[in-house]
């Protein structure tokens, strides 16, 4: 739910709360603040905050005008970013921090801090030929886009996104726990302890429990 918070960030430019959150942390970026230091008054963002890294593995980019994205370190082609495709030429990039507008046409003006190598040409080739059919949009903003669907975020793809990573999670018994005959508040008690609290014993019992559910 929290992980909501971080797309609302890039979808309200002028909302009362982001410009106060803005003011207090700073930018790290066009689509989220910097990491939270403060040691009081900074709780609830600072969690929310903290799951950036999480939300921007299924985050990426659609491209507009070219003025927000990197033209490197984005993700706007693809999956990955062409830092990650192309490492030796991002290692020898002239600007490496450079947006997308700076460069006409995207694949032109591409400066490098030294010759090529005949491998970093081969390099090149492929880089002109993943560039060849993007166009920059002068009338269009660049997007966020999130998930595999519509590049809408929802709690339902980023709480399987968690699960998909977290086998605590995707293996938790609450069958278990709302199927048993106790009054509703001693349940709610005991599925907010076990939420709570991941000692070796609940770790022991949670492995034991998922383990004879799945013979």
């Amino acid at each position: 739910m929290m992980m909501k918070w971080l797309w609302r960030y890039n979808l309200e430019n002028a909302g009362i709360w982001k410009e106060v959150i803005i003011a207090k942390h700073g930018r790290l970026n066009q689509w989220c603040s910097n990491i939270t230091t403060l040691p009081y008054g900074v709780g609830l963002w600072k969690s929310i905050r903290m799951l950036w890294d999480t939300f921007d593995q299924n985050a990426y980019f659609e491209l507009g005008n070219g003025l927000l994205l990197k033209f490197w370190t984005d993700k706007w082609l693809g999956n990955t970013t062409l830092q990650e495709d192309f490492p030796d030429l991002f290692r020898i990039a002239q600007d490496p921090n450079s947006v997308i507008a700076n460069r006409e046409g995207i694949n032109r003006d591409l400066r490098f801090r030294r010759n090529m190598h005949n491998w970093e040409v081969n390099d090149l080739v492929d880089l002109f030929a993943r560039l060849q059919h993007c166009h920059i949009n002068l009338q269009a903003a660049d997007k966020l886009k999130w998930g595999h669907q519509k590049g809408v975020y929802t709690v339902k793809e980023g709480y399987q996104q968690l699960c998909s990573r977290n086998p605590v999670i995707a293996n938790w018994p609450w069958k278990l726990i709302w199927r048993t005959k106790l009054p509703p508040k001693a349940l709610a008690a005991l599925w907010l302890r076990m939420a709570t609290s991941l000692s070796f014993p609940f770790k022991f019992w949670l492995a034991i429990t998922v383990q004879k559910e799945s013979n």
